[in-house]
């Protein structure tokens, strides 16, 4: 079954065409890496697929509904969540209290709504277990201005599952991070898919794409290159040419 399917989908800015006439599917419990050099249209995929940006042309499919003209709202109702490459948790708070936060987007149709939830003590119990599930449960009472990058990339990670997605959208969460700590979150990425959740990965660490990907889709000028099994995409010359800077050959 796919989770996910765009068809024909493409978004340009300013005449420049970011994303390029893209069809792809996610199947459920899949692990899939999209792939591709800086510019590649890869985060403005993601958002198209979210609903953050609408698309020029083309068609969007969450679990089998075609969700094109859906706000972002609706669509995190039913299952997709999505992580920033960039973290941006609210630094006033303890790690634990940004988690909870979140919740609250699951309890409203508004987003706007979701700022007046005051969490309980269930709340608060999930979001330690949320924050020990990811590998932080003994640092929520710590301020997230305080705690080191590997510490807020596994917060956001967690904060996007209390609202409790069936797809988990990933904007490169090992960036910035040193060998050890890009290993144990990709590791954490499988475990979260191993449970039950479909995932679609952006990310340049090439070594951990092809450990732990089922698959792998490659952008390249905001077209789908290739995709297929991680290994076989990797050693194609035309892959090797768009992202690895080789001479195709």
């Amino acid at each position: 079954m796919d989770l996910l399917k765009t068809t024909s989908l493409s978004r340009s800015f300013g005449g420049v065409a970011a994303v390029r006439n893209v069809t792809l599917a996610v199947k459920d419990r899949e692990l899939l890496s999209v792939i591709g050099p800086n510019g590649a249209g890869k985060t403005t995929l993601l958002k198209l697929i979210t609903g953050q940006i609408p698309p020029d042309t083309g068609r969007i499919e969450l679990f089998g509904r075609d969700v094109t003209a859906v706000p972002q709202y609706a669509r995190a109702q039913m299952g997709i969540a999505l992580t920033h490459q960039i973290v941006r948790p609210f630094r006033g708070m303890t790690l634990g209290e940004n988690v909870t936060a979140a919740m609250g987007h699951g309890h409203f149709n508004q987003p706007v709504a979701s700022l007046f939830h005051r969490p309980g003590a269930a709340d608060t119990a999930r979001a330690r277990e949320l924050l020990d599930l990811v590998g932080i449960g003994h640092a929520a009472g710590r301020s997230a201005s305080e705690v080191p990058l590997g510490y807020l990339k596994r917060m956001q990670i967690a904060r996007v599952l209390a609202t409790d997605p069936k797809l988990l959208l990933l904007d490169e969460p090992l960036a910035g991070l040193n060998y050890s700590e890009a290993g144990q979150i990709a590791d954490l990425i499988v475990r979260l898919n191993e449970g039950g959740r479909t995932v679609v990965l952006i990310e340049h660490n090439l070594g951990e794409v092809l450990r732990i990907s089922h698959r792998v889709a490659v952008l390249d000028n905001g077209a789908l290159l290739a995709e297929g099994l991680p290994a076989e995409v990797i050693a194609r010359p035309d892959v090797r040419a768009a992202y690895l800077g080789k001479e195709a050959g």
